[in-house]
Protein backbone atom coordinates (compact mmCIF):
# COMPACT_ATOMS: atom_id res chain seq x y z
CA UNK A 1 0.00 0.00 0.00
CA UNK A 2 2.81 2.47 0.85
CA UNK A 3 4.56 1.70 -2.43
CA UNK A 4 1.42 2.55 -4.37
CA UNK A 5 1.11 5.86 -2.52
CA UNK A 6 4.80 6.66 -3.25
CA UNK A 7 4.32 5.89 -6.94
CA UNK A 8 1.33 8.26 -7.11
CA UNK A 9 3.32 11.00 -5.34
CA UNK A 10 6.23 10.67 -7.81
CA UNK A 11 3.83 10.72 -10.75
CA UNK A 12 2.06 13.78 -9.31
CA UNK A 13 5.35 15.68 -9.06
CA UNK A 14 6.32 14.69 -12.62
CA UNK A 15 2.96 15.85 -13.96
CA UNK A 16 3.14 19.18 -12.11
CA UNK A 17 6.69 19.77 -13.41
CA UNK A 18 5.59 19.02 -16.99
CA UNK A 19 2.52 21.23 -16.57
CA UNK A 20 4.64 24.14 -15.32
CA UNK A 21 7.17 23.74 -18.14
CA UNK A 22 4.57 23.37 -20.90
CA UNK A 23 3.01 26.78 -20.11
CA UNK A 24 0.06 26.36 -22.46
CA UNK A 25 -0.25 24.12 -25.49
CA UNK A 26 3.39 23.72 -26.52
CA UNK A 27 6.91 24.60 -25.39
CA UNK A 28 10.38 23.60 -26.48
CA UNK A 29 13.79 23.78 -24.78
CA UNK A 30 17.14 23.43 -26.55
CA UNK A 31 20.18 22.29 -24.58
CA UNK A 32 23.57 20.81 -25.46
CA UNK A 33 22.13 17.30 -25.41
CA UNK A 34 19.21 18.13 -27.72
CA UNK A 35 15.66 19.40 -27.76
CA UNK A 36 12.98 18.61 -25.20
CA UNK A 37 9.39 19.29 -26.30
CA UNK A 38 6.19 19.52 -24.29
CA UNK A 39 2.80 19.34 -26.01
CA UNK A 40 -0.48 19.43 -24.09
CA UNK A 41 -3.30 17.26 -25.40
CA UNK A 42 -7.02 17.97 -25.13
CA UNK A 43 -7.20 15.51 -22.24
CA UNK A 44 -4.55 17.53 -20.31
CA UNK A 45 -2.01 14.76 -20.80
CA UNK A 46 1.37 16.20 -21.74
CA UNK A 47 3.50 14.60 -24.44
CA UNK A 48 7.16 14.91 -23.46
CA UNK A 49 9.75 14.15 -26.13
CA UNK A 50 13.51 14.35 -26.24
CA UNK A 51 16.85 13.49 -24.77
CA UNK A 52 15.88 13.77 -21.11
CA UNK A 53 13.08 11.24 -21.60
CA UNK A 54 15.40 8.87 -23.45
CA UNK A 55 18.11 9.10 -20.79
CA UNK A 56 15.71 8.72 -17.86
CA UNK A 57 13.16 6.23 -19.16
CA UNK A 58 14.89 4.65 -22.20
CA UNK A 59 12.04 5.58 -24.56
CA UNK A 60 11.96 8.60 -26.92
CA UNK A 61 8.68 10.05 -25.65
CA UNK A 62 5.90 9.60 -23.09
CA UNK A 63 2.49 11.05 -22.32
CA UNK A 64 2.23 12.13 -18.69
CA UNK A 65 -1.10 12.58 -16.94
CA UNK A 66 -2.39 12.33 -13.40
CA UNK A 67 -3.61 8.82 -14.18
CA UNK A 68 -0.28 7.47 -15.39
CA UNK A 69 2.43 7.40 -18.01
CA UNK A 70 1.72 6.05 -21.47
CA UNK A 71 3.40 5.86 -24.85
CA UNK A 72 2.25 8.46 -27.42
CA UNK A 73 -0.55 6.12 -28.55
CA UNK A 74 -1.94 5.79 -25.02
CA UNK A 75 -0.59 2.33 -24.13
CA UNK A 76 0.30 2.18 -20.41
CA UNK A 77 3.97 2.16 -19.44
CA UNK A 78 5.39 1.39 -16.03
CA UNK A 79 8.54 2.88 -14.55
CA UNK A 80 9.97 2.66 -11.06
CA UNK A 81 9.97 5.73 -8.88
CA UNK A 82 13.73 6.22 -9.31
CA UNK A 83 13.31 6.59 -13.08
CA UNK A 84 10.39 8.98 -12.62
CA UNK A 85 12.34 11.02 -10.06
CA UNK A 86 15.33 11.12 -12.42
CA UNK A 87 13.18 12.49 -15.23
CA UNK A 88 11.56 15.04 -12.92
CA UNK A 89 14.97 16.26 -11.78
CA UNK A 90 16.29 16.62 -15.30
CA UNK A 91 13.16 18.47 -16.41
CA UNK A 92 13.27 20.84 -13.44
CA UNK A 93 16.71 21.95 -14.60
CA UNK A 94 15.27 23.11 -17.94
CA UNK A 95 13.67 26.12 -16.24
CA UNK A 96 14.14 25.97 -12.49
CA UNK A 97 12.57 29.37 -11.83
CA UNK A 98 9.38 28.45 -13.71
CA UNK A 99 9.05 25.18 -11.83
CA UNK A 100 9.94 26.72 -8.48
CA UNK A 101 7.27 29.37 -8.84
CA UNK A 102 4.52 26.93 -9.87
CA UNK A 103 5.39 23.60 -8.26
CA UNK A 104 7.91 23.63 -5.42
CA UNK A 105 6.69 24.53 -1.95
CA UNK A 106 7.61 28.04 -0.81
Amino acid sequence: MARQHDDVAFLDVLYRVCDALCEGERREFTRDNGITRFTRGQDDAILVEGAFVAVSLEVPSVRVSLSGITDPEGNPLEFDKDAIAGLSGRLINLDYEQVKDKVLPG
